[in-house]
């Protein structure tokens, strides 16, 4: 997957990413590394550099831009890609690099983050869970419909969904509070 803008460390492993096939359907790719390319020119051909047999090219528009990916989920035959840094949003594409809609906005009215720390799917009740950065998991549906806000009485740092009916939070601060 690419996009415009943003530094990274180099040999970094993330969460699995996807790739398109010929019949439209996602491959998983279990073990991606982030690799930084410093160039001058406004065009670089991956190409030239790596082995890449398939490349999704995000579509870049005011409303799609990206700054930073900081983590990427597959959802059926959707990408929900997160630029926590720089946009401070949940842009939703479909495999073929399309900007679809974006999962909520930032700013301060009920059904809206400050900012994301995480997100994570839940694909039996097409559901998307944003962990903001004052501790709200803000639930909305895979078309970004708003559905519910739950404070969160402790500090984390990411979540995860294990079921249809439990979600896992990680903090790496101890267990003060729980």
């Amino acid at each position: 997957i690419t996009s415009c803008g943003g530094t990274s460390e180099n040999n970094t492993h993330h969460p699995p990413t996807a790739a398109p096939s010929n019949s439209n359907k996602l491959n998983v790719v279990e073990d991606i590394q982030k690799l930084t390319i410093n160039e001058t020119s406004d065009n670089v051909n991956l190409r030239s550099i790596l082995n890449i047999e398939n490349l999704i090219s995000l579509e870049t528009n005011p409303q799609s831009l990206l700054g930073t990916i900081n983590k990427v989920a597959v959802f059926n035959d959707l990408l929900l890609v997160l630029d926590s840094r720089n946009t401070k949003k949940l842009a939703v594409f479909n495999i073929k690099g399309k900007h679809l809609y974006n999962i909520g906005s930032n700013g301060d009215g009920p059904d809206q983050y400050r900012g994301i720390l995480d997100f994570a799917t839940n694909s039996k009740r097409n559901q998307v869970y944003i962990l903001d950065r004052e501790m709200n998991l803000i639930i909305y549906n895979i078309n970004g419909k708003f559905i519910d806000r739950k404070p969160i009485k402790i500090s984390i740092n990411s979540i995860g969904i294990l079921g249809e009916n439990l979600i896992a939070l990680y903090s790496d601060s101890g267990t003060k509070g729980l």
